[in-house]
């Protein structure tokens, strides 16, 4: 995984100890009480002081009509959309940029909670150009120490 992620992402890689959780969505069947989805957005913006960053997603649950994971949209060069829905296992993970639009699926079918981890990525040369200062203050780890 290290050498894909250098290859796409860089040689200097830092993971955002503050951007990066642990998430769990409830499953659709638990009540509408319950968080369910959210809805569609992008991770990077000036309102959460970062842009240019990485997102590693990795299921903890595999994602299917049993367990709700992730979608994306995707957009061709003329602007029309289409969803994608990829379903995952337990050791698969997805790499994307903080501007790709996604949210959570949306599965009425879903049993069982999801589980994941997301977890923020930088290069060493957007740190502190694609970062805010409050951001670029907050605690990072390079990829490197896990060689």
């Amino acid at each position: 995984v290290l050498e894909l992620l250098e290859t796409v992402v860089g040689e200097r890689i830092w993971l955002s100890l503050m951007h990066s959780r642990i998430r769990k969505v409830y499953a659709r069947h638990k009540g509408p009480y319950m968080p369910t989805t959210i809805d569609w957005h992008t991770d990077g913006s000036e309102s959460v002081g970062y842009s240019n960053a990485y997102i590693l997603w990795i299921p903890f649950r595999a994602c299917s009509e049993k367990c709700q994971g992730v979608e994306f949209m995707l957009l061709d060069d003329v602007g029309n959309s289409e969803i994608f829905y990829p379903h995952l296992n337990v050791g698969d993970a997805v790499l994307f940029s903080d501007q790709v639009s996604h949210r959570t699926a949306s599965r009425d079918t879903s049993k069982l909670d999801r589980l994941n981890a997301e977890l923020r990525l930088f290069r060493d040369e957007d740190l502190f150009c694609g970062t805010s200062q409050k951001v670029s203050q907050t605690p990072f780890l390079n990829i490197a120490a896990f060689r």
